[in-house]
């Protein structure tokens, strides 16, 4: 696009459909006095080169960012687990960022299924909330390519509270957000949603309680045997005094 022939005064160009894959140009004011150009840069979505010889403006559109990427959970903690085990896991953040320089801000939220002892747990320094039961982490990393890679790796270990045991498999939720900070639209953001089979173990303590009078009569049975839901069979008899721990 070329104006001549503009008198003096105050102007504004809007762009109102941008190349595809660009950024489209916010209004770019400029002025023309005594048949000379100026403008003002604040707030320019643009890149702008003026030459004072022609009295030219040249306004060239930015590319739109693009980043691509994963993120990934993976636990070594074996399927079955103690109830009081540390729990590892790995999260791993990858991106490529195109099209951008400045800084970007990366955070990654972990939504963890139960509340962890915070004090026996290493979250490798991220920040723990009782409340939301998530960990959070917050980088900053500059970009200054054109083509940046971004690798984040967090190292957790952690301790469960108030475990609902009848529950095989435990959800885990993990969302990595990346925004830039000169770039106006919206974050781009990474999830990853895994269910992972860890059951708990615990130790069940079963009783057979008599109210016999001390077998009085002398009807009691040599051995009871008691059936758990999932289908372990236990057998209580007065050489076990009645009483059997089931892992």
């Amino acid at each position: 696009l070329k104006l001549t022939g503009l008198p003096d005064g105050d102007y504004a160009l809007e762009e109102t459909v941008a190349p595809g894959g660009y950024d489209e140009i916010s209004s770019f004011r400029f002025t023309i006095e005594d048949g000379r150009l100026s403008y003002e840069k604040s707030n320019i979505t643009a890149e702008v080169e003026i030459d004072d010889e022609k009295n030219e403006i040249i306004i060239f559109n930015k590319r739109t960012p693009q980043v691509s990427g994963e993120i990934e959970k993976s636990s070594t903690t074996p399927i079955y687990a103690e109830a009081n085990q540390i729990i590892d896991y790995k999260i791993e953040y990858n991106a490529t960022v195109n099209y951008y320089e400045g800084k970007a801000n990366i955070q990654i939220v972990d939504e963890l299924p139960y509340k962890i002892i915070e004090s026996e747990s290493k979250l490798d320094g991220g920040i723990y909330d009782s409340t939301t039961k998530t960990i959070t982490w917050k980088e900053e990393i500059p970009i200054t390519e054109d083509e940046t890679d971004i690798k984040i790796e967090k190292n957790i270990k952690i301790k469960y509270i108030d475990i609902d045991y009848s529950k095989d498999k435990i959800i885990n939720i993990v969302k990595g957000t990346l925004g830039l900070e000169k770039y106006s639209g919206e974050p781009f953001t990474l999830s990853s949603f895994t269910s992972t089979p860890v059951k708990f173990l615990v130790d069940i303590s079963v009783t057979k309680i008599w109210d016999d009078n001390d077998n009085q009569d002398g009807m009691r049975p040599e051995t009871v045997t008691m059936t758990l839901s999932d289908g372990t069979e236990v057998e209580l008899n007065e050489g076990n005094e009645w009483t059997a721990t089931v892992e």
